[in-house]
């Protein structure tokens, strides 16, 4: 669990327009771009993806008392609304940030090694990982085809896990 204030000081500047010190300051305890899951304690960020646009629920959430709200649109039909929502440049970049904040930035205390491409990916992150283990090091896993941790496997369900999901496999793996 995180103050907003704490969390939204880790925002570069530019994201965030008005004064944090003017916002309210709930008990945020967890992060999260989908509606379906947002309620008291979340900070729902919305993004616009490919097929669907995260502000277009920005309602729905903030009927489900979600403590704060921040995106890229204008918000707000009234103050109460205007009161818990934050306009910023870029909410993409918001929730990576902001995922990363609220375990603790786990990626700050490991190797992470990125495997980019065309072809190849999986072979190659398969490699990594063996001649890693081979070398004594502890090794994590975040692929197309499963996740590993600790000699554990989870079927992945994404080619990519979103920045919320990615985190909190990171802190996990740490």
């Amino acid at each position: 669990m995180m103050k907003l204030h704490e969390l939204l000081k880790i925002l570069p500047t530019g994201v965030s327009s008005p004064e944090i010190s003017t916002l309210p300051n709930p008990e945020i305890t967890s992060i999260t771009s989908d509606s379906r899951t947002a309620g008291p304690g979340t900070l729902f960020i919305a993004v616009a993806g490919t097929t669907d646009d995260g502000h277009a629920y920005l309602d729905e959430v903030y009927r489900k008392k979600a403590s704060f709200l921040i995106g890229e649109k204008a918000y707000g039909a009234n103050d109460s609304e205007k009161k818990s929502y934050l306009q910023v440049e870029d909410s993409r970049l918001a929730l990576g940030l902001l995922a990363s904040a609220m375990v603790g930035n786990p990626s700050r205390e490991m190797l992470v090694l990125g495997v980019t491409g065309t072809s190849g990916k999986t072979t190659t992150a398969y490699l990594l990982e063996s001649i890693l283990k081979a070398a004594g090091k502890k090794v994590g896993l975040v692929g197309t085809v499963a996740y590993r941790i600790d000699g554990k496997e989870i079927p992945s369900t994404h080619t990519t896990p979103g920045p919320v999901d990615l985190q909190n496999l990171l802190r996990t793996m740490r």
